[in-house]
């Protein structure tokens, strides 16, 4: 289900963006705590608890992915000499 909406994101090309990143982020929380957490506290499913923590991962996820587009477009300084964003 959250695969789903990662693919389609990222096939209108809008996970390249910030925007898109927030987007993607902000549906795999939700989708992990209120569907899944709550489903799994009302059925008691050992599949939608796994599921929950699979969704909660996927956010941490997005996270260092956003994380780490901040800090690639970094300029360079004195220590690294180059830019952040690739290695040499």
């Amino acid at each position: 289900m959250i695969a789903l909406g990662t693919v389609i994101l990222s096939m209108s090309g809008l996970l390249n963006s910030a925007l898109g990143q927030m987007k993607a982020f902000s549906v795999t929380l939700t989708i992990g705590i209120t569907v899944l957490f709550v489903g799994f506290l009302i059925t008691r499913s050992a599949g939608l608890l796994a599921e929950s923590g699979h969704s909660l991962a996927d956010t941490g996820n997005q996270a260092l992915l956003m994380l780490g587009s901040k800090r690639g477009k970094r300029p360079a300084d004195r220590a690294q000499g180059r830019r952040f964003d690739r290695p040499p």
